[in-house]
């Protein structure tokens, strides 16, 4: 991630403007300020939540390299390390579309939505092998 965009810098910006906003005399530019220091809160979180998913993320394309047959070795019926991975980017996605609105909250329920098809797909492949 380029260090502009990581979760702290946008907590250091956030701390900044707090400042800036605590010199300010008038009641309504503090409030903005304010405001504006919390959406850069926000966007730490998005950005920590991201770097997890983004984590996440490159561990389902580690298990996708695995043979079938190591996915289905497990014997335990939980449906291996891939489907759990996918259940778990399911409901990352899931969470992101609770913070978005519009057209983007839309696109990351249909991205949940094709995880969980996804992992519901290599359950069913896994019980057919």
């Amino acid at each position: 991630m380029n260090k502009k965009y990581t979760s702290e810098a946008y907590r250091l910006r956030a701390e900044e403007l707090r400042a800036i906003a605590s010199d300010m005399d008038r009641p309504e530019t503090r409030r903005i300020l304010t405001s504006i220091a919390e959406d850069y809160e926000r966007l730490a979180s998005s950005a920590e939540f991201l770097t997890e998913c983004h984590g996440r993320l490159t561990a389902v394309s580690e298990e996708f390299e695995r043979p079938l047959a190591a996915h289905s070795s497990n014997g335990n019926g939980s449906g291996g390390n891939g489907v759990r991975a996918c259940r778990t980017m399911a409901a990352d996605a899931q969470r992101l579309a609770t913070e978005a609105e519009g057209a983007s909250r839309e696109a990351w329920l249909k991205l949940s939505e094709r995880w969980s098809r996804l992992a519901n797909s290599l359950e069913q492949t896994e019980a057919d092998a």
